[in-house]
C-alpha cells in the first residue's frame, strides 16, 4: 500500500496501480467501490477500475473528476461517478500501467 494523500477521502485506501492486482482479496466483498486517482483525466482510475471488473469485481465505479473534484466539492455527495464499460480483452487495460 502506497502513502495516502493528506486530502484523501475518509476511507480511501490507496493502491498504486501495479499493485492493484496483488491486493484484490479484501476488496472482493461484495461492496461497491469507488475508484479515483488525481490525474486530471481519470486514466488510472479508469485502468483500476477495469482491472476489478475483469478479476471479477462487478460493482465498481470511477469518482469522476478524481481527488481535486472531491476536494472542490462540499463533500455533499455532488460529485458524479460514470460507469466505466467493461473490459474486452487484455488490450482494454492499456499499455501504460500508470498508477
Amino acid at each position: 500500500m502506497r502513502a495516502i494523500d493528506p486530502r484523501a477521502i475518509p476511507g480511501a485506501v490507496g493502491f498504486a496501480l501495479r499493485e492493484l492486482p496483488h491486493a484484490l482479496g479484501p476488496l472482493a466483498d461484495g461492496r461497491e467501490l469507488v475508484v479515483f486517482c488525481d490525474c486530471p483525466d481519470d486514466a488510472s482510475a479508469v485502468a483500476a477500475a477495469r482491472v476489478l471488473m475483469k478479476a471479477g469485481l462487478p460493482r465498481v465505479r470511477v469518482l469522476e473528476g478524481g481527488l481535486s473534484t472531491w476536494m472542490a466539492s462540499d463533500l455533499a455527495g455532488r460529485v458524479a461517478v460514470v460507469e466505466v464499460p467493461a473490459p474486452v480483452g487484455p488490450a482494454s487495460l492499456g499499455a501504460s500501467g500508470a498508477g
